[in-house]
This record gives C-alpha cells, structure tokens and sequence, in this order.
C-alpha cells in the first residue's frame, strides 16, 4: 500500500492454481506506522476469506444444441451460506447473427434462499445461423453481496434443413434404488418429442420400460423424472437401464456415458447404467419439519408409526392406510427421545422422554378423538440423590466415626423409556456437558408424584467395604461427637418422604452406625423407596454415551445397552411382572458380573439391543451380533455370535420369536448393518439366512412389527428404520427369507 493511505477496500485476492492450495482460508494485511521521531508500530489484521455463491447449469449441458424458432430451456441452481438474492443469467449470440442477441433474465429471492433456482424458457430466433453459437453466462448475488459470475456456456445452433444427428441423451440414476424411484433423462436435439427408458435383469429379460410424450411446441433441449414403478418382486435384483430420447422426425438416440458428445443411434451400443432395487421404502418426513429423529415406535393394532422430532418437539405419525405421514404432528415436551407404548390399562397412551428437560408426555393414541398430549399427566420427575456414606469404628473405644459425600448426581434428563408389564417404567438418562453420566433410573406413572429411583443393583463392587451407597432419599447428614469426648458416637440423620407423594420429609437419625440409621428412617418413613449398598461403586452406575434400550414382547423383562464405550460396551436387564402393591420394585437385576461375564466373551462395541417375546433371549448387536439366554441361572451367558458387519445401528427380533425352539420361519432376528443392508440371522443356529439392501445405512432402533391390517396378505413381517432421507418401511414376504433347519 501506499504511504500516507487512511482507508481501503480489497475487493478480491487471487489464489494461484497450480499448486492447488486447500488451506488458505484468510488474508492477513499488516500495516507499519511511522511517526515523527521515526518510530515505527506494525499493526496486523486478518481477514477472512469468503467465497462467493456457486453456480450450478443445470440445462441445457455441454454438448446440447438449439434449434432456431424453437425455445431453449435454461435452469440454474445457485446457492451459498448466506443463501442467494439474485439469480440470472446473460444470453448473447455470436456475431454471424443477422439481428444482433443480447438478453438476460433475473430472479429475485426474499427472503434469501438456500439454493436458489430459475427455471425459464428463451425463444431462440428463427434466423439464427446454422452452427452458430449462442452464449449463456450465468450470475448470482448472495445475501452478503459476494457476486459470482460463471465462464459460459457456448450452445450451437442446429441446420433445420435436415433432420439433423440423432438426440444426445444422457441419464441419471441411484446405485441403489427403491421400487418407486425415478431416473432423471435429459436430451438435446431436433425437437425433442419423446423420452423414456429400459429396465432388463441379468439375463437381459426386460423388467419395466416407460416413455412419455411431449406435445407441441417442443423443445430442443429436454428433460424429465421417470419412476420405475416397481413390484415388490423385484427387490434384490441387480438390474441394467438404458434410456432413449426420440425427435420431431423420429429420429431415436440412446443413453451415452458422462462426457461424451456424440449421439448413439444402436440400442445395443448405448450406455448402461446399473441399479440394485433394494427392500423398503423412505418416506419423507413432512415438509417444513425435517429434524433429527431420535426413536421410532410401532402401533400395530391402529396401523401407525410414531417417529420423535427432536428438532421440532413433536411426534410425526406415520399413518400405513394413507401411506404417508399425517400433516401435522402431536406437539409434546422438549426434545423427545424415546417412546414405549403402554402395556398396561388401556394400552392408549404412548410414553414420551423428553430429553430437553425432565419429564415425560403422555400422549393419547386411541382409536376415538384425536391424538395428543394429556398435559394435565405429564410426568415430572423429581430429584433423585446418591450418597456415598462411611462408618469407622475405632478398635479400641469403639466410637462410630461417620462421614458422609456431598450428594453425587447424575443427568435427569430422560433419554429411553419402557413400560414394563407391571406397569413401571425404566429410563435411561441423557449425558450432558453439565452432568456427563447418565443412569438408568424407574417410576411407578401411576403415582401422584413419581420418584426418579436408582438401581442399585447395577453398582459393580467397590473399594471400601466400610462404605453404603444409599439411594432415593431427600438427605443425608452426620452430627460428629465434638469435643473430648471419648465415648459417643457420630450421628447420622437421614431424611426422606413417603415416595410418591408430596408429604413433606422426615427424618429419623441413629448413634449406632449406619445400618441403624437405616432402620430407623424406614420405621419412621415405612414407605420410603430408600436403597442401599454396601462397599459399592457409584461410578459404574453412570452411562457415558447414548443408551439403547429395549423390552420383551411381554414387557416382563427390560433391557438397556450402553454404546461406544471402551474397551467394551455394558448390558444391564431387569424382570418387572408383578405390578404395585404385591411389588414395589422389580424383581430382579443382573449383578455387575453377569454384564461383565457377557462382554469378556463378547468383547463388543455396541449399536443396538433386543429381547425376543418372553424375555427368553438378548441379542446384541456389536462388532458382530451375538446372542445370550436369559433364563437363569445363565443369565447374560454368551450362547453364539454372527459374523454381521463391523459397524450400523439396531437390531430386533422377529415378534413371535420365542427362544431357540422358536419355530424356524420366526426364529429370527434382524441386524441393521454399516454397509447398507438389514442381515436376517437364526437365533439358534446363528447363521445368516437372508440380506436386505437398504438405499442407505440405517441409523437407531430399529423395529419389527406383524402386518398391519389392510395390508397386502403376502406380507408376513414389517420392518421400520431411519435414515436420513426419512422412515423407511420394509414389507418383507416368506420368499424374502431363506428357510432353516
């Protein structure tokens, strides 16, 4: 810069092209002042680099041509971070034309759009030259003012003495693709009057072929979406597509690869795309409201698919009668996560965790009104706390010295829930920044104020066999014996409220130590959920990452699995079938060795879990798919394993699935693998008995379901899972799954 300079603009800074530099990404200006005295002071400033909008032609394409008189469709698609207020184009012919052509055309977005499309059409003049050029350059305008010009795109004029070379047609397909996917045609030419396109299998037997026609005026450039239309038969078959394009003369030309210029008029010779129709198809969330979806849930009896919007807190419903998700969604608390339908009563409400706070919804889903939120029976979660409490007795007096932690917490925030068939439902908590553990907590819903209760049991044995965790109370302190006093003991208070009320709490305090104390509070409080361990480990009780969670068809048994964890992921289960006041707490927990007994012969990450009917066998989907008994006394005891893929997302069982002497067209369990396909594996044998290609991976749960009334009755099994274009449904029939032994 100039000396003397006060003020400047930079309005571009050019990057060499060779080496290519991916790293640069700010310029950094430095200015040296010098006064008087001829002291000098550097100044430095950095500068960020933006890059303008980019541009993308979308027709006509390099090597089409126009004809004169006929019109020429232009669409463009611009787009960039601040999104496009202004899309356009320049037309100019070159200088052979006997009327000079010079145009443009403008679209203008607000608010800014991201991308921004223009879709028009332009006369080309009837006296335009034969192999004249006509140039289009394309422009665009972001909502923070970077302007981008593209180089142009030159477009030869067709004779139109003759009837000129055949179409030039190129197409555009999926590798993989649904029955009801489209393939994309485009095609320049003399008048373009026709397009469509083949489908054979491996023996060259032709599947489907469709064609539409165009009527008057045409166009010499043309494109359009075609769907297959496919039955159900072909999923899992590789299959070949051609296209082809037909002009004003009938003059056909056939699909040409990427890049080429030249039309192809032999059928033999044109340029194949290949295209594995798999199993299922994605349906879109609605427009408008396509978050994240965390869970999805089956209502098989009223033939509807609950999916959770955690973006938009709301449940979108897919209804199978319409084929389609219902317009608007039920509305429902903070970041819904997990959802169970309700085993127990009317079986009409589905339970929500909403893991942007601490509750959860109850949604009405029964076949009379409509459905949503009772907010009159949102479930608010109360505070849970967990101490860890000491007890030293001195050898030689015998005076108790207690000490007790200041309370350790854990997230609240509900993350999966099930509802187990004795009407209590077990959640796992969400990790947060704040609170980086979660926990597997339960409540009785039916209580007027549910207590969030830990599971002790899931505690792995500690250090200290002179320390109690004590759980599900609302405090906890000691009076320590002061001054020289030598004979009496500390004493520990500890207070709590009759669970699941909102009584106000009382407390009851003991001499004797802890067991005492203990004793005390349960004779003052005879229905506190208070619990306690001895010589237990807090910190294995907390959940580091996302927790899957899943029940027996009967609700009898819950399990939850924890992922991501290293060296090895955890499973923890529960049997809950005898509901309040015969019990007050499930019936059994699998001890800390029974997990670790199952991962040290399994050794496995962890991406989904699931239990058969009755709660008779846990799959685990890991770096393969392994599979444990429950029954006792081999619970949680390795059985077998599957070699599945190393990665992916859920697992579940077929619904009738029973055990290993399960009938063989049920004995089965489906695995959502990292390679895009679903691997149906025998729960007894444990071998691969079928692959379902997907379009895409899955990601979360995934879920089995019986046929839905109305259903076609060759569909004997439903699967649903998620992927990021939607919720994708997959009708399987007994032709799909090879039969075992």
């Amino acid at each position: 810069f100039r000396a003397g300079l006060r003020d400047t603009t930079i309005f571009r800074f050019l990057k060499v092209l060779t080496p290519v530099d991916t790293t640069t990404d700010s310029l950094i200006v430095t200015g040296i002042v010098t006064n008087v005295l001829s002291l000098a002071d550097t100044a430095r400033l950095k500068i960020k680099l933006i890059n303008g909008p980019t541009i993308t032609i979308i027709s006509p394409l390099p090597g089409d041509s126009a004809n004169p008189g006929q019109n020429l469709r232009i669409r463009l698609s611009a787009n960039h971070i601040s999104g496009i207020v202004r899309l356009g184009f320049r037309i100019m012919g070159d200088g052979s034309f006997p009327t000079p052509l010079s145009d443009s055309a403008v679209k203008t977005f607000n608010p800014a759009a991201r991308p921004g499309t223009i879709d028009t059409t332009f006369l080309i003049p009837a006296n335009a030259p034969a192999r004249s050029t006509i140039s289009i350059v394309p422009f665009a305008v972001s909502a923070d003012g970077q302007r981008t010009e593209s180089s142009a795109l030159l477009v030869p004029i067709r004779s139109t003495t003759t009837a000129g070379p055949a179409p030039l047609v190129r197409q555009t397909v999926s590798a993989r693709s649904e029955t009801t996917d489209s393939v994309t045609i485009s095609a320049s030419g003399n008048g373009i009057a026709a397009l469509g396109f083949e489908l054979r299998d491996a023996s060259g037997v032709l599947v489907k072929t469709d064609t539409v026609r165009f009527a008057a005026p045409l166009f010499g450039t043309k494109d359009t979406v075609l769907s297959f239309k496919l039955p159900p038969t072909q999923q899992g078959q590789r299959l070949t597509l051609t296209s082809f394009a037909i002009d004003q003369a009938g003059v056909t030309g056939f699909s040409v690869a990427a890049g080429v210029t030249t039309p192809q008029t032999v059928r033999s010779l044109a340029f194949q795309d290949f295209t594995l129709i798999v199993f299922g198809q994605t349906f879109p969330l609605p427009a408008g409201r396509r978050g994240t979806v965390a869970d999805v849930t089956v209502d098989q009896p009223r033939g509807n698919v609950f999916v959770s919007n955690l973006n938009f807190n709301l449940l979108e419903v897919f209804q199978n009668s319409a084929k389609a998700f219902a317009p608007n969604g039920i509305a429902v608390g903070a970041q819904p996560w997990g959802m169970t339908v309700a085993r127990t009563g009317a079986k009409d409400t589905l339970f929500v965790a909403n893991s942007g706070g601490t509750n959860l919804s109850r949604v009405y889903i029964g076949p009379v009104g409509p459905m949503k939120e009772d907010l009159s029976k949102r479930i608010l979660t109360r505070v849970s706390f967990l101490y860890r409490v000491s007890e030293v007795r001195d050898p030689a007096t015998q005076r108790i010295r207690i000490t007790v932690s200041a309370p350790i917490t854990f997230s609240d925030r509900p993350q999966y829930v099930e509802e187990s068939s004795a009407g209590r439902l077990y959640v796992s908590t969400r990790p947060t920044t704040a609170a980086p553990k979660g926990t597997i907590r339960y409540l009785e819903p039916s209580a007027a104020a549910p207590d969030f209760r830990f599971i002790l049991d899931f505690a792995a044995t500690g250090s200290d066999p002179n320390s109690f965790l004590i759980a599900n109370v609302d405090s906890i302190g000691v009076r320590p014996v002061t001054g020289t006093n030598t004979v009496g003991n500390d004493t520990l208070i500890i207070c709590d409220h009759p669970t699941g009320t909102t009584a106000p709490s009382m407390c009851a305090s003991s001499p004797n130590g802890i067991a005492a104390a203990v004793a005390a509070l349960r004779a003052a409080v005879p229905t506190t959920d208070l619990e306690v361990r001895v010589n237990a480990d807090e910190n294995t009780l907390g959940l580091t990452d996302t927790t899957f969670a899943a029940s027996s068809g009967n609700g009898n048994v819950i399990g939850f699995g924890e992922g991501n964890r290293a060296p090895f992921a955890r499973t923890f289960l529960l049997k809950d079938s005898i509901p309040a006041p015969a019990a007050l707490k499930y019936q059994y927990a699998s001890p800390a060795i029974s997990i670790a007994d199952l991962v040290n012969n399994a050794s496995d990450r962890l991406f989904g879990i699931a239990l058969d009917s009755t709660g008779q066998t846990l799959g685990v989907h890991g770096a393969e798919t392994f599979f444990a008994e429950i029954a006792e006394p081999f619970t949680l005891r390795l059985q077998g394993k599957v070699g599945t893929f190393g990665t992916g997302a859920g697992i579940a069982f077929h619904p009738r699935a029973n055990g290993r002497n399960t009938p063989q067209d049920k004995r089965l369990a489906f695995v959502s693998s990292g390679n895009g396909t679903i691997e149906a594996v025998d729960i007894a044998f444990f071998f691969n008995r079928a692959t379902l290609s997907t379009k895409t991976n899955l990601y979360g749960p995934l879920r089995a379901s019986l046929p839905f009334i109305g259903d076609d009755p060759s569909i004997v099994l439903k699967l649903f899972g998620l992927s990021n274009g939607g919720l994708v449904v997959i009708n399987l029939t007994a032709n799909d799954i090879r039969s075992g032994p």
